[in-house]
């Protein structure tokens, strides 16, 4: 079939909006050809740079944040504290050339002269954040990338929707010559979860309501990787996500979400009047609002933070108030002090009040004068049944489907033209989705034996082991997270089954910064999915501090767990590849524990712990597969294609460069 003919469009060409409502999908024949060649379309764009920038050289610093000397690894915090020091210390960065990817790296056009900076604030300026930059690095922008490179393009890419300083006001005293970094002080449209930009209802992309006061937002999810060619290319892929519908009263987030029910009407709570919680209603009350902000009804309408839900209502609960006027001290009930100060009359007297955060203030509100906040809430509990299988509905589409809305929402971002920091650094993206050429492998065939359904690959699409290729000079270093269900299981013998895996990563020339050594260089138990970002950032400080003298290496998380835990799987996958960008492999302690031949002396790696360090290769950057020397004259993908499918059914693609070797695309596994 013919490729898609035209000029090269400029840097800064948007396409019109007409043409991009309908994707220039590759069509694909009914039934795939072995060898054939076809041509698909991947949901990956190329990057393009300004003649004037290629061969220029940026700044890379280390980033340490502190407040009152405490380090912090969090993003969310990072970000604002950054450039809250950014905010104040205008002169010092060059305006739009300097890009933070929240965690520890900033690139700059230009060095920074000073390295360490501090901003005070809170009442009477006692709380300090203090910026340290440090291990300046010089590389240049090129059409030849490496680790470094990606790095920059993936925070530059969604640095506007990350940048939250500025306003109005300070653009036009700046003047359009200035350099100073100012965002248009406009609601938020875009709520930023590690790299998803998620689109807030109410601007053009509304929400899926799964039930129990959820819903399903959805999200633009960018990742830069090298091409086929050595070339830039991001891939861009539709995320979705699950959040508290905003503004909720907190009864009705009960009555909803943890009892199933249909909202409350007026005459509900006339029902409710003189009724209460139990001590069962309390305790679920209580454990579904931890870790959740709320918006007061009343007075300036505060931000809080949930602290702890008491046994008691405001009627019943006193406490002694203080008249700043002339001093004098009145001791009142809750409810009394609501309707004298605030001239409000509780309906629901009874009900438990909430202390908010900080607990030190002791800060008691009726619970009917919160409501949930309207600021963005992911929400990160297991959802229930009936709201899981409303989620998965909302989530499943086809992949046509999917490519036209991950384009509404490059759309809706409108990266080329609202991103200054990439106008200033040269950068723009050909909204066109990639179309290449692919060549049809069989896919494994189904066979039942012993009554069991297996599949059987197809011994053409097969690849030898000498084909493996590792990831050369870089080493690893391996950090281990066992789920806490098979804690007691594993025992002392973990060494010996961690053994098996190592052997196998060896045996195919992965390299490890502990030459010999066979042991994990530092093990962790998880015991809930709340407690995955802490163990995450506190094995990865324990090996960097380790291994600090050591140079470059990667890191390799393994993660140990029984098949049931997949929640504690997708959470921890993204921490770890999203959040801090370090490699994360699951396997399973059965997995890692057979043998080749029970007789043999020792544990030898098994076809299983084979496949399992075949998978941490290509993680780690190397290269699984070579391809045949038949195949080597076709440059562009493999295809996994199905037989007698619909045309939109999916395939499975590798990509192939020059030199014959085969890489995993970020997310190609969508393909028209």
């Amino acid at each position: 079939m013919s490729r898609r003919t035209g000029g090269t469009s400029t840097l800064y060409e948007s396409r019109d909006s007409s043409e991009q409502s309908d994707v220039d999908f590759a069509k694909r024949p009914q039934n795939g050809v072995n060898g054939h060649v076809i041509d698909v379309t991947a949901n990956c764009c190329r990057i393009e740079f300004a003649d004037k920038v290629v061969g220029r050289q940026l700044y890379k610093y280390a980033v340490e944040m502190r407040i009152n000397g405490k380090q912090f690894t969090s993003p969310s915090i990072l970000r604002r504290i950054f450039w809250k020091v950014v905010d104040k210390h205008r002169n010092v960065f060059p305006g739009y050339g300097i890009v933070f990817d929240d965690r520890d790296s900033l690139f700059s056009l230009r060095s920074i002269p000073v390295n360490k900076l501090e901003l005070h604030f809170g009442r009477d300026d006692t709380s300090t954040i203090t910026l340290e930059l440090k291990n300046e690095i010089l590389f240049e922008v090129g059409r030849e990338y490496g680790e470094l490179q990606v790095a920059f393009l993936n925070a530059l890419l969604t640095q506007a929707e990350r940048c939250s300083i500025g306003s109005t006001a300070d653009s036009a005293r700046a003047g359009s010559s200035s350099t100073s970094v100012s965002v248009q002080g406009e609601p938020q449209k875009i709520f930023v979860v590690r790299d998803n930009l998620f689109f807030v209802p109410g601007n053009g992309v509304e929400a899926s309501y799964i039930g129990r006061g959820l819903e399903m937002w959805y999200a633009l999810h960018s990742l830069v990787s090298l091409g086929e060619r050595s070339e830039a290319i991001v891939n861009y892929d539709k995320k979705c996500g699950v959040f508290l519908k905003m503004k909720m009263p907190i009864l009705e987030y009960y009555v909803c979400f943890v009892n199933g029910r249909r909202r409350l009407e007026p005459q509900d709570y006339e029902r409710l009047r003189s009724k209460s919680l139990n001590a069962r209603q309390r305790s679920e009350l209580k454990d579904s609002l931890k870790g959740l902000s709320f918006i007061a009804t009343y007075g300036a309408k505060m931000h809080y933070k949930f602290y702890d839900l008491l046994e008691t209502g405001a009627r019943t609960t006193f406490f002694e108030w203080e008249n700043r006027e002339d001093g004098t001290k009145e001791r009142i009930s809750v409810a009394h002090y609501f309707q004298k100060h605030w001239d409000v009359q509780l309906q629901l007297p009874d009900f438990p009040l909430i202390q908010v955060a900080p607990h030190t203030k002791r800060i008691y509100i009726p619970m009917e004068l919160l409501m949930i906040s309207d600021r963005p809430q992911r929400f990160r509990k297991p959802l229930p049944d009936d709201c899981m299988a409303e989620a998965l509905k909302v989530a499943t589409i086809t992949p046509r489907e999917r490519f036209l809305t991950i384009q509404r929402l490059m759309e809706k971002i409108q990266i080329n033209e609202k991103s200054r920091f990439m106008e200033k650094f040269g950068v723009a993206v050909d909204k066109r989705m990639i179309r290449t050429d692919a060549r049809v492998l069989p896919l494994p065939v189904l066979t039942v034996m012993d009554g069991q359904e297996q599949f059987k690959p197809d011994p053409r699409a097969s690849w030898k082991l000498d084909k493996v290729q590792s990831n050369g000079d870089q080493k690893t270093v391996i950090g281990v997270i066992v789920d806490n269900e098979i804690r007691d299981s594993m025992g002392a013998q973990f060494v010996n089954h961690f053994n098996v895996l190592v052997t196998a990563c060896r045996e195919i020339g992965v390299q490890f910064v502990d030459e010999g050594y066979f042991e994990p260089c530092s093990t962790f138990f998880l015991k809930s999915r709340e407690d995955i970002e802490r163990k995450v950032e506190d094995l990865l400080g324990i090996l960097r501090r380790e291994y600090r003298d050591i140079g470059y290496y990667k890191i390799l998380i393994l993660f140990v767990t029984s098949e049931r835990n997949d929640l504690n799987y997708g959470d921890l996958k993204a921490t770890c590849e999203l959040q801090y960008r370090v490699v994360l492999e699951k396997t399973f302690r059965k997995i890692i524990d057979k043998r080749s031949n029970p007789r043999t002396v020792g544990l030898l790696p098994s076809a299983t712990a084979r496949n399992i360090a075949l998978k941490i290769n290509v993680k780690l950057g190397g290269v699984t597969t070579a391809a045949l020397p038949r195949q080597l004259e076709q440059n562009g993908t493999l295809s996994l294609h199905p037989r007698n499918q619909r045309s939109s059914s999916v395939s499975t693609c590798l990509t192939v460069e020059r030199k014959a070797k085969c890489r995993s695309l970020p997310c190609p596994d969508q393909l028209i």
